[in-house]
């Protein structure tokens, strides 16, 4: 009885006593000291998202993600993979969409299946913020969604597609494909507005759901 004691007594102090590791902390979110500066193929950004799945499930990653250029030099792209899933960013364009003076960023994600054609193209406008660091000094810019614009389903069998898109002073130009017993194309334009942000001037034909943002 007494060894069988003194063996439930004999565990290691120092595994008894560790203490849980703290979680680490995210890293910082990307600043520029210019707007035209801000480096999108390598920034870490919060996600728009935070559950985006995609039409066969697959969960998009979100949260603060880090992109990486997909090739240097080579590629308009940066990416982030988690499990299955790939995150894509790439500038689309740049104008005064909000009308405020300062120049606003056209954003394309896309979110795919690892190496698969499944799917979704998610577009939004980005505005910049100043950031400040200690004792007020000027810190950069760092973006902030201002308003998404519509999507694209990415698949070879798609439901309806992005073939042109374009931002401006007021508003975003869409050129859209949906698929149909005859396809046909729509042009639609996204007009700034304070009160409700982007309105299309119509919805999109057969799936107003493109114009739903990933939640």
């Amino acid at each position: 009885m007494v060894a069988a004691a003194v063996g439930g007594i004999a565990a290691p102090a120092s595994a008894a006593a560790a203490a849980p590791q703290a979680p680490s902390s995210p890293p910082p979110l990307t600043t520029s000291r210019t707007i035209d500066a801000f480096d999108w193929k390598n920034a870490t950004l919060d996600t728009p998202w935070t559950r985006a799945r995609l039409r066969d499930g697959l969960r998009c990653p979100s949260g603060r993600v880090t992109f990486r250029e997909v090739a240097p030099d080579e590629s308009d792209y940066g990416q982030v993979i988690r499990g299955r899933a790939t995150l894509l960013v790439r500038k689309v364009d740049t104008a005064d969409v909000n009308r405020d003076g300062r120049p606003d960023v056209l954003v394309h994600f896309l979110c795919q299946r690892t190496n698969k054609d499944v799917g979704y193209s998610w577009y939004y406008v980005y505005t910049f913020t100043k950031v400040r660091g200690y004792h007020g000094s000027f810190k950069g810019y760092r973006p902030q969604v201002l308003d998404f614009v519509t999507s694209s389903d990415f698949a070879s069998n798609g439901r309806w597609n992005i073939t042109a898109i374009d931002a401006r002073r007021g508003g975003v130009d869409v050129e859209q494909w949906v698929r149909a017993r005859r396809s046909f194309t729509v042009d639609r334009t996204f007009r700034w507005t304070e009160r409700w942000g982007l309105v299309p001037n119509r919805p999109l034909p057969i799936h107003p759901e493109a114009d739903r943002a990933p939640r």
